[in-house]
């Protein structure tokens, strides 16, 4: 159970709000480090295109010997940070999840890896239903509710359990890193029997310009090759 809730930022968000000002573009490329040994366990580069309403996020995931391991791409409305589709590959495992909006609802696949079958899943449309990768964009368009006090609470598909976990979002305070004034925002999960198998997640944004990601701290997209989740520093624009 615990292995496969916190696979939780490569997976899908459900909100209820929105009117979507412009989106900050994500910083280009990101170095994962182990949060205890700072040891650099991965290396991405990420991109956004917008095709007429909808933005698209890719991400690809090296080793530190430049060996491609992991891949994902989502895609969401502009306007709503509805999610369209998304799917993540692990190239060593072989796991492949997808999310993808159809008109009977949202259809979740996933297979664990290339010995195991496919399981999927029909969820009933409920709300505004976003991806994970729009979760800076989500910070952003809601930065001033989240800078007044006000905490968002919102449901996280999990492809692995083809369900969702209950998740809230607050702003905790603020901090220098890298030399960059930033906000930082807690993520986690809102009942208390699954916080005490998944620890929170912690986004560090800009406090200035377009507040674009400057750390991340929480369990890593990217599991090992055993299939562990490793819990990782990502520090944003930076390429080793």
């Amino acid at each position: 159970m615990a292995r496969s809730i916190v696979r939780l930022i490569a997976l899908t968000i459900l909100i209820t709000t929105f009117p979507l000002p412009a989106i900050a573009a994500p910083p280009s490329h990101f170095t994962a480090h182990d949060l205890e040994t700072d040891e650099v366990l991965y290396t991405g580069e990420q991109t956004m295109t917008e095709t007429g309403e909808t933005f698209t996020e890719r991400v690809t995931y090296r080793a530190p010997d430049g060996t491609l391991i992991f891949e994902r791409e989502g895609a969401y409305r502009a306007d709503t940070l509805s999610a369209v589709s998304y799917r993540a590959t692990d190239l060593r495992l072989g796991m492949e999840e997808a999310v993808r909006r159809t008109n009977g609802g949202l259809e979740i696949r996933f297979k664990k890896d290339a010995k195991h079958k496919e399981k999927s899943s029909i969820l009933a449309s409920a709300g505004m239903q976003l991806l994970s990768l729009s979760i800076p964009a989500l910070i952003h368009r809601e930065w001033g509710r989240l800078a007044a006090g006000e905490q968002l609470a919102f449901e996280l598909i999990v492809p692995s359990r083809t369900g969702t976990v209950g998740f809230r979002l607050n702003r905790t305070g603020e901090e220098t890193v890298n030399g960059r004034a930033t906000a930082i925002f807690r993520m986690e999960p809102s009942g208390w029997l699954i916080r005490k198998v998944v620890d929170p997640m912690f986004f560090y944004m800009a406090l200035d310009g377009d507040h674009p990601s400057v750390q991340f701290r929480g369990r890593g997209v990217v599991p090992t090759a055993s299939g562990d989740a490793l819990p990782v520093r990502v520090v944003y624009g930076t390429r080793e």
